[in-house]
């Protein structure tokens, strides 16, 4: 009976010791087609059990998924995503293309984020995903803010978006501090002054511009400040952070120069019926797709969409013209 006992107790350690040492040496790849030995120890460091008999099953090479491995978020499960933001896109590090795909993946597809991607820097499209719009939570993020005729206004923002072809204005246009514009409209807007000089016989017809680009952070004071002074009316009178034309370096604010009220003087009568000529065009008169909003007679929105009229030369005209105009209503 001992040896009996004995016996079985030294075939189970034996039983015992041989499945040890096959597991010690089984190859969880061993049914995998592909044999680069470097892809092969990637692949058994980074995969469990359950994501390996995927690659297995599916007959998935490495050179769909290795650079991705050790990427922080990494999932095997969304390679096909990593790859075709990665060909959308022509460029971009591994671990860049995991990061951005998983931080967006159950908000947008990849084609739409590789477009995104292509006219906002990363790190706007990451804080328009992460955070949203937080003064309007309904808004819609512009789909390409380098367009000229690109809307902005409470319900459509370019959350941080930054122009990146702005440039000082010329010292020749009066500024009552140095401006930026998008180097788009400075050309329109140096005829435009021409033009008023022309008619008005001083530098930019008496205009001075005040404001052009404003950037996101500098929105959120101003619009604070606006909450100081009007409380829930706020977004009557001044734009939302993200949602200003001016953060496109599309639009200026102009005065005149001797404090005179703009929107009582001849000079603004010009603009009215002229700005137009040149791409320019009072954007919060009541009117437009920002008609929700207080009239501001001193700002001014570039679009380059220009108007074919003919502009007068002297005074003399500009009162002809406005009675013209006046007889027709």
């Amino acid at each position: 009976m001992k040896n009996r006992l004995l016996f079985t107790l030294v075939l189970i350690g034996i039983t015992i010791s041989c499945l040890g040492f096959m597991n010690l040496h089984f190859d969880r790849l061993s049914r995998y087609p592909y044999q680069n030995e470097a892809d092969r120890a990637l692949i058994n460091q980074y995969l469990n059990d359950e994501e390996i008999e995927y690659i297995i099953e599916y007959s998935i090479a490495p050179m769909q998924f290795v650079q991705y491995l050790g990427c922080s978020g990494f999932n095997i499960y969304h390679i096909a995503e990593y790859n075709q933001l990665s060909s959308y896109m022509g460029y971009g590090l591994a671990c860049e293309m995991v990061s951005r795909v998983e931080l967006t993946r159950d908000q947008v597809d990849v084609p739409t984020l590789a477009a995104l991607m292509n006219v906002y820097p990363w790190d706007v499209v990451d804080f328009w995903f992460t955070y949203h719009d937080i003064y309007n939570p309904n808004a819609i993020l512009v789909s390409n803010p380098k367009s000229l005729t690109a809307v902005v206004d409470t319900n459509y923002t370019v959350s941080k978006y930054r122009p990146n072809d702005l440039v000082f204005l010329n010292e020749d246009i009066p500024q009552s501090e140095a401006v930026r514009v998008s180097s788009r409209m400075v050309e329109p807007l140096m005829q435009m002054c021409d033009a008023l000089e022309n008619t008005f016989d001083q530098p930019c017809g008496g205009l001075t511009i005040t404001d052009g680009y404003i950037d996101y952070d500098t929105q959120v004071e101003l619009y604070t400040q606006a909450q100081t002074n009007y409380g829930d009316q706020a977004s009557i009178y001044c734009d939302y952070p993200g949602h200003s034309e001016h953060q496109l370096g599309l639009a200026i604010d102009i005065a005149l120069n001797d404090g005179s009220k703009l929107n009582d003087s001849d000079v603004y009568a010009w603009l009215l019926n002229y700005s137009d000529v040149f791409g320019f065009h009072f954007t919060y008169d009541g009117t437009s797709s920002s008609s929700m909003m207080a009239p501001r007679p001193n700002h001014l929105r570039y679009n380059g969409i220009c108007s074919d009229k003919v502009i007068p030369t002297t005074s003399d005209q500009i009162d002809e013209t406005a009675a013209a105009d006046e007889s027709l209503h």
